[in-house]
């Protein structure tokens, strides 16, 4: 057994070292920016990365997916759809709290706020990486989480409620929120930039799809806690506080990944502490890198694959870096390039991706119970707990069949649809396939809208439930809701590309929240004389809309594949709509910046 763990020690975790003073030979760093680049592009697929990287994903789908519920209680099906496999943990705080809500007043503030740490994390840890590095801040959102979630695992009313339990969630979730937002940017710029070109895309695919088994196992351990026991005060502590659990080892995981290479060479300036890295991720040192003599050969570009520019002699040449952050090279970048236009892609189409996923799933209760009150069906729909106080009787039997139905129509559907990306991603071209799933969408959500109506009489209430919730996680993850996530990570610089994932993450959180905001109070009744209200129908269109707005938006995007869809380096994507000229740096700044920011 010692034997068997040590290997899977020396496989997994190798212990990361910098390396660094062993090449203080080295003439040129552009050179070795060249040749090291080089090797990780014939690095294989780099599986400690991404499983690394995917299980920090992993954690936050299981507790996004415990943010979004109601205090609705029904039988079968009426509140089993929550977003992410959601409403897990809130229905039981209701049964045990609030179950004379008239509004789901406390549900709403606590899921705006967990949007709002969202938002807030996102931007701020993707500006912070950028400065201050990946690999500084990698775990720090772990960290966050750990804290957040636990304490809000812990949470009470104090002796003889001399304590506010809703305020103490809302400030708890909002901290889960913050970490679960500084996850994105983080988590996607080090898959990316670690990742050798030809795997690029199916390592960002395999680290998205981890959400989506995270979802997965929200729902398995919320269906285990409520068959164990009858306490209901300790259950929602349990499905909120495993979270912390998966988040700890992924804490201790993340002291073993270095920084990114391609940070190192780009803004830290450091070509050596990049090659050490570069051997951690292969397994092999770059050939060539730490012994090599002058050659008279230099990069002639910021993305250092142009070719070599022969010298006159033997001196050493100025190497050539792309410029560093500042604010006159951001303006120009975004503005006088026009690459505003790839933010504006990213950023839109997210917003609107979030806008209908969390549209559909904020509001599943008033869209469940209209389906099930519809002529064809017998079943009754409470809204609130004390419409039918009966049901407080049996409530472990309705939260069972909500995680059960849960993994049937929203969890088992979203890992299949990452899973089907995973394996697409390198077949067809990643910007044809955003715009082609957005108006796939678009078409499914106007057919259901115009014939919500038919499609409940003739199928069912039930069957209707499946195909609308199943069918659009299939379709979300296989199309935009996975591919919004890689391309930020992909077409921006280094020196901007986590604050750029940042910002088009925090903009999917901004249209998460307009969602909540706009279709909280929306009532889905039936008219007088029994038939369906347009209200639905009449939403579902609005959502058909909406993705047709983000397929027109992703026009804007860049190409990141060549005609036979193999994908261009990060280097070339770097260069923006207009290659800009690279910084010069001669030989004494280089030397002088190498040994200012080496470890």
């Amino acid at each position: 057994m010692s034997s068997w763990i040590a290997k899977v020690k020396s496989a997994i975790l190798p212990i990361w070292k910098d390396r660094s003073d062993e090449h203080e030979d080295d003439p040129d760093p552009s050179s070795r920016r060249d040749l090291d680049l080089a090797a990780l592009e014939s690095a294989p697929f780099q599986k400690l990365v991404v499983f690394v990287a995917g299980l920090g994903f992993f954690t936050d789908g299981y507790m996004v997916s415990l943010i979004y519920g109601q205090t609705s209680l029904s039988t079968n099906l009426a509140v089993c759809f929550e977003l992410f496999a959601s409403n897990f943990a809130l229905p039981i705080l209701g049964y045990l709290y609030w179950h004379d809500d008239k509004i789901s007043g406390h549900e709403t503030a606590i899921n705006a706020t967990t949007l709002a740490g969202s938002f807030v994390g996102q931007v701020v840890l993707g500006v912070l990486a950028d400065r201050y590095g990946r690999r500084r801040l990698y775990g720090w959102e772990l960290t966050i989480l750990i804290f957040g979630s636990t304490g809000v695992a812990l949470v009470s009313q104090g002796y003889q409620g001399s304590m506010d339990i809703t305020a103490l969630l809302i400030f708890g979730r909002f901290v889960v929120g913050s970490g679960i937002g500084a996850e994105y940017p983080t988590t996607a710029v080090i898959t990316s930039e670690f990742a050798p070109t030809q795997f690029r895309a199916r390592m960002l695919a395999s680290v998205f799809a981890m959400q989506s088994f995270g979802q997965l196992f929200a729902a398995g351990v919320s269906l285990i806690t409520l068959r164990i026991g009858t306490n209901y005060d300790s259950k929602w502590r349990w499905i909120y506080g495993v979270g912390s659990i998966p988040a700890g080892i992924v804490l201790l995981l993340r002291r073993y990944i270095p920084e990114s290479p391609r940070y190192t060479f780009d803004i830290q300036r450091n070509p050596r502490k990049a090659n050490a890295a570069i051997a951690f991720s292969t397994g092999t040192s770059p050939k060539g890198a730490s012994d090599m003599s002058f050659t008279g050969e230099a990069v002639n570009s910021s993305n250092g694959h142009d070719g070599p520019q022969h010298a006159s002699g033997p001196s050493v040449q100025t190497p050539r870096f792309p410029p560093l952050a500042s604010r006159e090279d951001f303006h120009r970048y975004l503005l006088d390039n026009g690459n505003w236009r790839y933010l504006l892609a990213t950023a839109g189409s997210w917003f609107l991706v979030d806008l209908s996923f969390y549209g559909l799933g904020l509001n599943v209760p008033q869209i469940v119970s209209k389906i099930y009150n519809s002529p064809t069906s017998n079943t009754t729909i409470p809204y609130t707990w004390d419409s039918e106080p009966d049901k407080w009787e049996h409530p472990t039997t309705v939260f069972q069949d909500n995680a059960v139905h849960s993994l049937v129509i929203v969890s088992i559907p979203a890992v299949m649809g990452s899973l089907s990306l995973i394996w697409i991603v390198n077949h067809v071209s990643r910007k044809r396939l955003q715009i082609g799933g957005f108006f796939l969408l678009a078409a499914f959500f106007f057919v259901i809208g115009a014939i919500l109506d038919s499609l409940v009489s003739s199928m069912g209430p039930h069957t209707a439930v499946a195909v609308m919730y199943g069918v659009s996680q299939f379709l979300f993850n296989l199309g935009p809701n996975g591919l919004t996530f890689m391309f930020p990570a992909e077409i921006f610089p280094t020196r901007y590309r986590c604050t750029c994932h940042g910002l088009s993450a925090a903009a999917g959180k901004l249209g998460s929240a307009v969602a909540l905001a706009s279709l909280r109070g929306a009532q889905f009744t039936r008219t007088t004389q029994g038939s369906q209200s347009p209200a639905l129908g009449r939403v579902l269109i609005g959502f058909g809309c909406a993705m047709v707005l983000g397929g027109l938006l992703s026009f804007l995007l860049p190409e990141v594949q060549n005609k036979r869809h193999e994908s261009k380096t990060l280097e070339e994507l770097a260069q923006g709509r207009e290659a800009s000229e690279p910084q010069q740096i001669n030989a004494t700044e280089m030397d002088s910046y190498s040994n200012e920011h080496r470890e």
